[in-house]
């Protein structure tokens, strides 16, 4: 539902629409709810784009930096699947592991 990122130089984050319907328990967990073709966090609208366009944004960015260490809490349970299908089912999986060297779970 969103991809963000924080370096040392600068930051990126887009949120992604969902291509299937959001549990209610994720919702309650994220404070994220689709209404028809609109995004709300917390009740306020936000920019949605497609998984394509967000990866396409996200690589551009970690181009930067290229290569990179992907950090975060709980990376390997869940982000890391979810980025490595969405570059997979994509066909940015190349341009992926161009730009990403590692993965780092705090």
């Amino acid at each position: 539902m969103q991809i963000a990122a924080v370096h040392s130089t600068g930051q990126f984050s887009t949120y992604v629409m969902p291509e299937k319907k959001m549990s209610l328990k994720a919702s309650e967990i994220t404070g994220v709810t689709v209404v028809g073709d609109s995004m709300l966090v917390k009740g306020q609208t936000v920019t949605a784009v497609p998984i394509k366009s967000a990866l396409t944004s996200f690589i551009t960015f970690l181009q930067k930096f290229s290569p990179v260490i992907l950090v975060g809490h709980n990376i390997e349970s869940f982000d890391c699947k979810v980025l490595l299908h969405a570059a997979h089912t994509c066909g940015k999986m190349l341009e992926f592991q161009q730009n990403i060297c590692g993965f780092l779970d705090t």
